[in-house]
């Protein structure tokens, strides 16, 4: 019986781990045009060096004799989450970092060399002892870097919202995916090296289990890359575009009103004092409501803060902080609410014309038929059908 689950074990690590290699080429030979790809190619061929250990050693995590194979498989460990995260954080830019400080990130797989590698190669006792506290810190270091990837998401999820007027989810559906999946990998490995530090006896089933659940895991996480990589090459440029947008947002004429009178005699050089500000604020979203009634704007698919802001003579920056403290509201959620009253005229005047909802939709600015359904839904209460439907 556990003979056959080992040879399970070790094709799932072979499955994940061949198809991985040459995908980790592709990503980076794709990396010339876009440099966070072969972070990622580092990361893949460490992830999947990782899997094939484990097809070499089929005990893998679960079993503890084999010193050198553990050591491997750790110190690939430490050099794979650091570079996912590095590459969300370069392919995202929330916040950007600086070449200094990427090389602390080397700093996980040198202390494991230091404090786990070097003891283990010189034959430290007893290894159970080592063991257990090497894979302990191999857990808090990867929960950490999953953690950070989890932050670095949210981050980039609200600076699109507050930038752009739709989210075409499938561009952050993959980033979730895998990190949703790392999680998972995490919290499993971190069971049982708990279990092992209090003294549990796991039976071997349970271990050789477990090991094939991790591999399991691991290989559609590499499958995942690739369905993206290769079903969806455009996803990859797509969310790096959508990066550099970010990062330029505020390249727009300053707001007139709010120009410093006096820039030397201001040490922090603040233009306005708070009732002034409070005014010019009111101002903007007056104009802001007049254009949207008048020009509607929200009709344009691609609309950006930075495109309304131009067309309003103000600074995204600032547009931006006004949408957010005078109307409560992020921008996202602001051009969604004047195309769904927009739909709504619409599906009145259009009843017995047998005009297609999807079609108004489209027509006022919806990208995709998931992103207008959510927010019809979340503004309304009922969908579009049930709307279009009532008497």
């Amino acid at each position: 019986m556990l003979h056959g689950m080992e040879k399970v074990f070790a094709i799932i690590n072979l499955l994940g781990a061949v198809p991985g290699l040459l995908l980790s080429g592709i990503i980076w030979r794709g990396g010339a045009k876009h440099p966070p790809n072969r972070i990622l190619a580092v990361g893949l061929v460490a992830y999947c060096g990782l899997l094939f250990a484990h097809f070499l050693s089929p005990w893998g995590y679960s079993y503890y004799p084999r010193r050198t194979g553990l050591l491997l498989t750790n110190i690939l460990v430490h050099v794979s989450w650091p570079a996912f995260y590095l590459y969300l954080r370069a392919l995202t830019s929330c916040p950007p970092l600086k070449e200094g400080q990427k090389r602390y990130h080397a700093l996980p797989v040198v202390t494991y060399a230091v404090l786990f590698g070097i003891p283990t190669l010189a034959g430290f006792e007893p290894f159970q002892v080592l063991y257990v506290s090497g894979m302990a810190y191999t857990g808090v270091i990867t929960l950490a870097y999953s953690v950070g990837m989890l932050m670095t998401l949210v981050a980039y999820q609200r600076s699109i919202e507050n930038f752009f007027s739709e989210l075409t989810r499938l561009r952050l559906t993959w980033i979730r995916t895998n990190i949703a999946l790392s999680l998972v990998v995490v919290c499993v490995q971190i069971l049982f090296t708990s279990l092992k530090s209090l003294g549990v006896d796991i039976p071997e089933a349970a271990l050789l289990a477990h090991g094939v659940f991790i591999s399991f895991i691991t290989s559609v996480w590499v499958y995942v890359i690739g369905y993206y990589a290769i079903v969806h090459p455009d996803i990859f440029q797509m969310t790096h575009q959508m990066t550099q947008e970010l990062a330029h947002h505020d390249d727009v004429p300053r707001l007139p009103a709010a120009r410093a009178e006096d820039d030397a005699s201001s040490e922090e050089g603040a233009s306005f004092d708070d009732d002034d500000k409070s005014q010019n604020e009111r101002i903007v979203v007056e104009k802001l409501h007049a254009l949207m009634e008048r020009e509607k704007p929200y009709l344009d698919e691609q609309l950006t803060i930075a495109k309304l802001a131009k067309r309003l003579g103000v600074p995204a920056y600032a547009l931006g902080r006004i949408i957010n403290r005078r109307l409560d509201k992020n921008f996202m959620t602001f051009v969604n609410e004047h195309r769904i009253e927009e739909i709504k005229r619409r599906l009145s005047a259009a009843r017995g014309t047998g005009e297609k909802i999807i079609d108004i939709a489209f027509d006022s600015g919806f990208r995709t038929k998931s992103a207008f359904n959510a927010a019809f839904k979340k503004a309304t209460g009922v969908t579009p059908s049930q709307y279009r439907d009532r008497p």
